[in-house]
């Protein structure tokens, strides 16, 4: 285990290092390391100045989501096809954002293939298939 003074010196984000490389390193080490992540968490992981635009932009020319159908003013989602955390390059480009619903049957089985650390590559296909079968489903009206 790492003792109390190597644990305190580092942070929350370079916890899973220090408990992964705690023999080789002493406190020192640590807290150089416990930087260089946090550096690149930044790096990777901060949306671009230019993504809220993008996505307002997005939003005023799909405004339905593509799995149901459905024009919500609020709850809409602009999802990235390669998730940012793959491919940061592919963030703001129109090909790679489709727009779903907050719905768990839209953003979340679609989108995620029901897993919010999976990602699925053929959304807008599988998304089409699924707005023809609502959209043409049959029902037997009351009355």
């Amino acid at each position: 285990m790492v003792s109390r003074t190597t644990y305190r010196s580092c942070t929350a984000y370079s916890w899973y290092i220090t408990n992964h490389f705690y023999r080789n390193w002493n406190s020192y080490t640590c807290s150089i390391m416990a930087g260089i992540f946090r550096e690149w968490v930044i790096k990777r992981f901060t949306r671009s100045s230019k993504w809220s635009k993008c996505r307002r932009a997005h939003l005023i020319k799909h405004p339905r989501c593509i799995c149901c159908g459905k024009k919500k003013v609020f709850g809409m989602q602009v999802h990235h096809i390669v998730p940012f955390h793959v491919d940061p390059s592919l963030e703001l480009v129109e090909s790679n954002l489709a727009t779903l619903c907050n719905n768990p049957r839209c953003h979340l089985d679609k989108g995620h293939l029901g897993n919010w650390r999976s990602w699925n590559w053929n959304v807008i296909e599988d998304c089409a298939t699924w707005l023809w079968k609502y959209e043409t489903r049959p029902y037997k009206n009351r009355g």
